[in-house]
């Protein structure tokens, strides 16, 4: 990359790592022999859920630049979404498309048939899928530990400076890096509108990832969950782990549970995918669906989704234009 290029942009991940020893940190201002700006690592990625070890695991197999994946979590690569101990807690797609290397499709079904824990038809548990991560991260520091560095610390600012940036950690120490990619996860749950008054109340949990939702109830306490989606029926299949008996009602706008995954087999691989915009991805997923089902139009559709999201650059108007129609742009509806 040279030095005009726009900072890359990884996708948004949960972050969280494993705390290795050893990683060299400089301080501001350090300089190697020539004057020139020395940098701890060409790329420093900030988080290491799914996409920031990812990002981390690919660099080093295809002998990227020099990483240095930061995280806050005690272990490599599960992040908020992996680090659940509940065993019911599943992953929503199945094993055979679940794998972190793109050029190894099949790389996540046979590790876990090698360990005798599914198949590629199943929904492997979450905290299966973050020993997955946590394990390649570590082969891949492994095989090449000049290239790739895990390091535990918390980023609190990020100043750009010549040649580069300065991360600042909340130990104090600054970390120089020529590129950073954000893989910070999602933001903090915040308090829906109207419901400020209760903030504070022990019975109010804002984020359910950050408590026991169990704790204190007894058997009759009616609990309420706002929203319908795959977060809540985590928490109810919590409650139930826990042994909690009462009521529990869902409370959400439309009312919509998540759809049932299709039994059948897996569709044939799609030979020509449709135009990246919204209205050619609309049209072939609508005709496909009148034909093998949603389900199956979509999965046929999953392999060509990476090449199909544009780069953010692209979706940005030049001067005096209209800006283009990009499959991100809005969400398909079915009718």
């Amino acid at each position: 990359m040279s030095r005009g290029d726009p900072l890359p942009f990884f996708a948004v991940a949960f972050g969280g790592t494993v705390p290795v020893a050893g990683a060299r940190l400089m301080q501001a201002g350090q300089k190697a022999v020539g004057g020139a700006v020395r940098h701890d690592a060409a790329v420093a990625i900030v988080g290491g859920g799914f996409s920031g070890s990812a990002l981390a695991i690919n660099l080093a197999r295809h002998e990227g630049m020099s990483t240095l994946l930061l995280h806050r979590r005690p272990q490599a690569g599960f992040g908020l979404a992996y680090s659940t101990t509940d065993a019911a807690h599943l992953l929503n797609v199945r094993a055979a498309n679940m794998s972190a290397l793109p050029d190894e499709p099949d790389h996540f079904t046979d590790w876990i048939d090698a360990r005798g824990l599914g198949t590629g038809r199943c929904f492997a548990p979450r905290q299966v899928y973050g020993d997955y991560l946590s394990a390649l991260l570590e082969q891949s520091r492994e095989a090449a530990p000049d290239r790739l560095c895990l390091r535990q610390g918390d980023v609190q600012a990020i100043r750009r400076v010549d040649d580069g940036f300065l991360l600042c950690l909340e130990q104090g120490q600054q970390i120089r890096a020529g590129r950073v990619v954000l893989a910070m996860g999602n933001l903090p749950a915040r308090t829906p509108p109207g419901l400020a008054g209760i903030e504070g109340d022990p019975r109010y949990i804002p984020d359910p990832w950050s408590a026991d939702p169990a704790a204190g109830l007894s058997v009759g306490d009616p609990v309420l969950l706002l929203g319908t989606g795959l977060t809540a029926i985590d928490v109810a299949l919590r409650l139930a782990e826990a042994g909690y008996g009462g009521p529990i009602t869902a409370l959400s706008r439309r009312g919509l549970l998540p759809r049932q995954h299709d039994a059948s087999p897996p569709p044939p691989p799609l030979a020509t995918p449709p135009a990246p915009t919204v209205r050619a991805i609309a049209r072939h997923l609508r005709a496909e669906a009148g034909m093998i089902g949603w389900r199956q139009a979509v999965d046929r559709l999953r392999p060509h989704t990476q090449v199909r999201w544009p780069r953010p650059a692209a979706c940005r108007p030049s001067a005096g234009q209209r800006a283009p129609r990009c499959a991100t742009s809005r969400a398909l509806r079915w009718r």
